[in-house]
């Protein structure tokens, strides 16, 4: 059985993002998958990482509990899906953190690393619904593909897709509007299969 982790760092229970969020966790669980989630928000997870954490780690001491939970989330995934909104061209700064503290330098530099033997797909689904002065322009694109699928997942041994761009939604019918969901479904689903 695939072993599915699904990141979500967004703030809404509601809106396009969360269907997303919901029709993948059921196409995921009704192909089979064990599926654990992580909605960074709703969890209350602190972005910060402290000076205090990293002398920590540089004593040896184990990580904070919410950092181990979401590591050991990691170590046992076969798959990971991250969906967040872009704002101001840029990712969350709740997933920056996030990253920030599980993947922190000096914590990695100990001999029980979380980056050991990876066979982990990582997929991102970026989605944008602004007005047109925040909407992504082109070279916005390619900087978070190299910032996130090079620089961090990459860089750190997972196997990596393009980003899944999704655009606003507020002008589109209803009818187009699932229509484009069940297609990112669809590939997402498709991935998974692929990557059995």
């Amino acid at each position: 059985m695939q072993k599915t982790l699904i990141i979500c760092a967004h703030y809404e229970n509601q809106g396009y993002l969360n269907d997303i969020y919901q029709q993948i966790s059921k196409t995921l669980v009704s192909s089979g998958h064990a599926l654990e989630t992580i909605t960074l928000y709703k969890e209350s997870f602190d972005p910060i990482r402290s000076e205090y954490e990293d002398k920590m780690y540089k004593m040896g001491i184990e990580a904070p509990s919410d950092v181990q939970k979401y590591s050991n989330l990691i170590m046992h995934s076969d798959q990971i899906i991250i969906l967040f909104p872009l704002w101001w061209n840029g990712y969350p700064a709740i997933l920056k953190g996030w990253i920030d503290r599980i993947f922190s330098p000096n914590r990695l530099n100990n001999p029980t690393r979380i980056t050991e033997n990876i066979k982990t797909q990582v997929k991102l689904i970026a989605f944008y619904e602004t007005p047109w002065i925040m909407e992504p322009i082109k070279e916005t694109k390619e900087a978070l593909e190299i910032t996130l699928n090079q620089g961090v997942w990459g860089r750190m041994g997972y196997h990596t897709m393009p980003i899944i761009w999704i655009e606003d939604q507020r002008e589109l019918s209803k009818e187009k509007v699932e229509d484009r969901l069940n297609r990112i479904i669809h590939k997402v689903q498709l991935d998974s299969q692929e990557d059995q």
